[in-house]
């Protein structure tokens, strides 16, 4: 549901261009992950999501910032979002296969506060 979300705020950056629909879809659905793991393990805190939200988005900043000052060209900016979304994917998964159980208890937990 995060991805969903957070995908459809982010639509505007598909009208640059087709190549930048792999990293970002790379990088939307790993943070999501990474997120929604960090939102299950702080109970909610919203200056963590906002934290981590903004770490993201600086470390964007910065590649972006770096490679558009050099007048370079897109594929360095490419590669860069690339590295990005790797690195946050291998996170992601290293999350998912260490610690897996908080996602699955989570969502025991909210099914058997409805009965």
């Amino acid at each position: 549901m995060v991805t969903f979300i957070w995908g459809i705020w982010h639509v505007p950056l598909l009208f640059q261009g087709f190549a930048f629909v792999y990293p970002w879809i790379l990088i939307l659905i790993s943070v999501s992950i990474i997120i929604t793991w960090l939102w299950i393990k702080t109970k909610g805190n919203l200056f963590v999501i906002a934290l981590t939200h903004a770490s993201v988005n600086a470390s964007q900043a910065f590649i972006e910032n770096r490679l558009v000052e050099r007048n370079i060209g897109k594929e360095p900016l490419l590669a860069g979002w690339e590295m990005l979304g790797y690195g946050y994917l291998v996170v992601a998964l290293m999350i998912l296969l260490l610690d897996f159980n908080s996602f699955r208890d989570e969502h025991n937990f909210k099914i058997r506060d409805k009965k």
